[in-house]
């Protein structure tokens, strides 16, 4: 619900006031630039401690108090650009990093099956539904800017939900060198993971910048206000919820590697679809693409 709160609405907030299209891109650059180091420096403290439950809280709390300090200081921020991508930075530290170590928790109380993986990440997509129209509702009858301390509530509303879970059971890295694991030496050996992770390269880069300026696109080409903005993306999580809760029984049936093909196909075919037409009802039905390729892709 937080990622919702923040990812859709922040990204009509900034334009609205005043920073260019370049100014925004750049912006919003800086948190992949910034998980280059913060995923695997984050993931390998979280290994060597073993407290990925403790870490996740902390880039909960993290994200929530960088939110906080712009709500409070935005015309400061706003007139000083430089000093607004050092707050992001300092934000995307924490944010960044939230993935891999929630991914890590969701399989530490799966054990030691990943099957039913997808019926736990489901979860993400109906919170990000329910707080897209929730929110924008909000917004539209508050103000926009208030998106900042509604995306810091529900990051500190789950950092007391976290608080609560049960430390999950693993062991800790202390006394392994990850540098010299054998397993990662053949990992890195492996032509065709190259080529996987080449594949994916290529289609965040597509799916990143689409999905950075996709809000704009909506309001400018299409004409949504906020209520349907948020409507638009509570659909497209939606659409996600049955191939989550059914992948694993889809890989079983026709495997892996058509399993991501499909999945890749689609979410390409559906930004196609978007910029060839500008009609609401293409946009709604592009979404039902949109569900799969993603849903196929993250599980996959």
């Amino acid at each position: 619900m937080g990622m919702a709160a923040y990812l859709i609405f922040s990204r009509l907030y900034f334009p609205k006031e005043g920073l260019s299209n370049s100014q925004f891109g750049l912006l919003f650059s800086i948190p992949g630039i910034i998980l280059i180091l913060s995923q695997p420096a984050w993931s390998l403290f979280t290994d060597y401690t073993g407290s990925s439950k403790t870490n996740f809280q902390i880039m909960l709390i993290g994200s929530a108090g960088f939110l906080l300090i712009f709500y409070f200081a935005q015309d400061f921020f706003l007139n000083h650009f430089m000093a607004l991508l050092i707050l992001m930075g300092f934000f995307a530290l924490f944010y960044t990093a939230r993935g891999p170590v929630r991914n890590s928790l969701a399989l530490s109380f799966l054990g030691e099956s990943e099957e039913g993986y997808g019926r736990i990440r489901l979860w993400s997509s109906v919170g990000w539904a329910v707080a897209a129209i929730l929110v924008a509702y909000f917004l539209s009858k508050t103000s926009l800017d208030l998106l900042f301390p509604a995306a810091s509530g529900f990051f500190l509303a789950s950092a007391v939900a976290v608080y609560l879970l049960k430390s999950p059971t693993r062991e800790t890295l202390r006394t392994v060198n990850v540098f010299k694991s054998e397993e990662i030496h053949e990992a890195l050996k492996n032509k065709r993971m190259w080529i996987f992770l080449s594949c994916l390269f290529l289609l965040w880069v597509g799916v990143s910048g689409v999905m950075i300026f996709l809000p704009i696109y909506l309001d400018e080409y299409f004409g949504f206000d906020l209520v349907t903005l948020g409507v638009f993306y509570t659909v497209l999580a939606l659409t996600e919820v049955p191939f989550f809760y059914h992948g694993d029984d889809i890989i079983e049936s026709i495997g892996i590697r058509a399993f991501l093909i499909v999945g890749f196909a689609t979410l390409s075919v559906t930004w196609l679809i978007l910029g060839l037409f500008t009609t609401p009802l293409v946009a709604f039905g592009a979404l039902l693409i949109r569900g799969v390729g993603f849903s196929f892709v993250y599980l996959g």
